[in-house]
């Protein structure tokens, strides 16, 4: 299922401490506004969201001393290859709660 969605703000200073990785999954995502929050990484699925014109990222904790800078100083199609080089994606997966465990892949 895609979604089309256009722009998503994360409302500063929320804490938000993760990006899931089906972020990947809002396809028509063209600018997301994480700034201020408590973000030690990001998915690299976010990579995936081909659309993206805008990626703000600026004032979160990253682990990542080289990415923490490239937010603060370079563009967003640099900060997304950057992503999508250094940060690993996260198997998408929608666990299903039923005696036998199934695992079925995500759809989006």
């Amino acid at each position: 299922m895609r979604t089309y969605l256009n722009y998503l703000h994360v409302l500063l200073f929320y804490s938000i401490a993760e990006i899931p990785s089906t972020i990947s999954c809002l396809s028509s995502l063209k600018k997301l506004d994480a700034s201020g929050n408590q973000l030690a990484a990001v998915p690299g699925d976010l990579a995936d969201c081909l659309k993206m014109k805008e990626l703000l990222l600026k004032e979160n904790p990253f682990k990542d001393n080289r990415f923490k800078k490239m937010v603060a100083q370079k563009g967003t199609k640099a900060v997304v290859d950057y992503i999508r080089q250094h940060f690993p994606k996260v198997a998408k997966y929608l666990y299903l709660p039923c005696s036998l465990s199934l695992v079925f892949p995500c759809t989006c």
